[in-house]
């Protein structure tokens, strides 16, 4: 029978939790018109199923790693997608532990063509190779060489690092990647002989 006012509301994994204090009567008082403000818009997409790809790399900048590192390549199979929460167990599934929220999505897809034979020294603008990915929602660019022998547009075909210079847009979600670097970041041996 008494009042209560909203100490905090915090809105997390879909549920509003509310943390309330109790208040004195008040005098009942004539309300007031509220400003109803306006209204967040968001897109009510599906989730979908995460994809996870837990990656073995070497080392992807200049300096080399105190410890080893694993890499891990998140997205969702929908537009939807928003994040994970990644659990390690070290002791084959009998406890977890949190050790990481992926919240930024990767651009997961599947390779429709072998890249084939090239070398790892000179641009390879003899072959390309055509991708689909996950969901809509993901897009490919092209990069300048002066972006790609920075580092830019990297990207894993089995055990190969790649960079793309060119990207042609086929259709839904799939693409064609040209003007090549093969054998990146110390990934010469998986070039297709």
């Amino acid at each position: 029978g008494s009042p209560w006012r909203i100490g905090e509301m915090p809105v997390e994994r879909l549920a509003v939790e509310l943390s309330l204090d109790r208040t004195k009567q008040l005098p009942l008082s004539a309300s007031s018109a509220a400003d109803g403000g306006r209204v967040a818009i968001q897109n009510n997409l599906p989730n979908g199923d995460t994809l996870l790809h837990v990656l073995d790399l070497p080392p992807l900048y200049d300096e080399l790693p105190i410890v080893p590192n694993v890499w891990l390549a998140t997205s969702g199979s929908e537009q939807g997608w928003r994040r994970a929460d990644i659990s390690l167990s070290i002791d084959s599934g009998a406890s977890w532990q949190p050790v990481y929220t992926a919240s930024g999505s990767s651009v997961i897809g599947i390779t429709i063509n072998s890249l084939g034979a090239a070398g790892s020294v000179l641009w390879g603008d003899r072959n390309s190779v055509e991708v689909e990915l996950a969901h809509d929602g993901m897009w490919m660019e092209g990069r300048s060489d002066e972006i790609l022998l920075a580092g830019g547009n990297l990207a894993l075909i089995d055990d190969e690092l790649i960079q793309f210079g060119r990207v042609e847009v086929l259709g839904e979600r799939r693409f064609r990647l040209s003007h090549l670097l093969r054998g990146r970041r110390g990934t010469e041996w998986a070039l297709t002989d």
